[in-house]
């Protein structure tokens, strides 16, 4: 999809507003932060799926409905305090992106977006800025 949008966003036989919207949809899948919120969700889906699925049965079990619903948000508890798996594959993901795109000159960035007093300062993905952004997902409950 990256080469799509970048094909599209360089040939003039587009109106400029296509171009426009296919460059920003392409900045969109390059960004960090898109890929680490797709890891979350990707996770999320996994552990709701089965329980979703049973909700929408025809004469479902009250009881068993409740306990998969706990089940499952105890799951999704335990996974806010399990950020680094999460990172981890974001990180492999964007490796192997960037392997894929050796050719272009595109590349997925490597940093988290930091605004400090109303600022952006890009900042290496470091420990302390996955520390920073696991903590905040983690207070969310």
């Amino acid at each position: 999809m990256i080469r799509a949008f970048q094909d599209i966003s360089e040939d003039k036989s587009f109106q400029q507003s296509t171009r426009n919207e296919a460059r920003l949809l392409m900045d969109s899948f390059l960004k960090v932060e898109t890929i680490l919120i797709s890891f979350v969700f990707l996770r999320i889906y996994k552990i709701t799926t089965t329980l979703s699925l049973y909700l929408q049965t025809k004469g479902l079990d009250m009881l068993q409905a409740w306990r998969m619903v706990e089940v499952v948000a105890y799951q999704i508890y335990e996974i806010s305090r399990d950020f680094e798996e999460i990172h981890q594959k974001a990180k492999a993901f964007c490796a192997d992106v960037n392997e894929v795109l050796e050719d272009t000159n595109l590349e997925v960035a490597s940093y988290l977006p930091r605004k400090e007093l109303g600022e952006r300062q890009d900042m290496l993905v470091s420990n302390a800025t996955i520390k920073e952004f696991r903590g905040n997902w983690k207070n969310t409950k």
